[in-house]
């Protein structure tokens, strides 16, 4: 309220950058971090909240390639959702719909989030794997977030091919984009908050 406050009388911010915080290698490594849930909860309200600043920033190089690269294909496959039933139904475009990018440039963005996020996703499937291996002695321990984790790969997979031998563009890539951050969703909200997992943001296993 403070930053609101101070931007209304001065005007003096031209961006607002909420840095995540991480634990290792600090005084207070103790404190856990926040879940990615919360580090997009934040970006979102920072939007609504602070519309007196210019630009809010994702500093991506904190939160993740993978995670910002998912984010990025959910939020413009939603924007092209809303922009091509706007379209359609031939409404007149209000609020913030008149700043939106067309939808061509709308599904480029989620092309692109899709080329790069589905091999750094991959990546850190593999990551897992080696960990797993190393700690655990084996790959699968039949932790719940590890067969979710399978699904959105299995399903971040589905759109890669379909969008670069099948030539999906438009609707169904935005919809399966959704699809699989709402899994994704699923595994860091109800898994780690109602299911025993090794894989918890919390400091111990629970």
């Amino acid at each position: 309220r403070r930053l609101r406050e101070l931007q209304d009388r001065t005007g003096g911010f031209n961006a607002f950058i909420p840095l995540k915080y991480r634990n290792f290698g600090n005084p207070m490594s103790e404190i856990g971090e926040v879940s990615v849930i919360e580090d997009l909860r934040m970006l979102a309200m920072s939007r609504i909240y602070l519309d007196n600043v210019p630009h809010i920033k994702a500093y991506w190089v904190m939160y993740g390639k993978a995670t910002t690269e998912l984010a990025l294909a959910f939020g413009a496959g939603v924007l092209f959702l809303i922009q091509a039933k706007t379209i359609k139904s031939k409404s007149k475009m209000t609020g913030f719909q008149k700043d939106l990018p067309a939808l061509s440039a709308l599904d480029k963005i989620n092309a692109l989030a899709t080329t790069v996020g589905f091999p750094l996703f991959t990546a850190g499937i593999l990551f897992g794997f080696v960990s797993a291996r190393i700690n655990w002695g084996t790959i699968l321990s039949g932790d719940p977030k590890e067969f979710v984790s399978l699904i959105v790969w299995a399903l971040y997979a589905w759109l890669f091919h379909q969008r670069f031998t099948q030539g999906w563009q438009g609707r169904k890539p935005a919809i399966l984009a959704i699809w699989i951050f709402t899994v994704c969703a699923f595994s860091l909200i109800v898994v780690n908050l109602f299911m025993t997992t090794h894989h918890s943001f919390w400091t111990t296993p629970r």
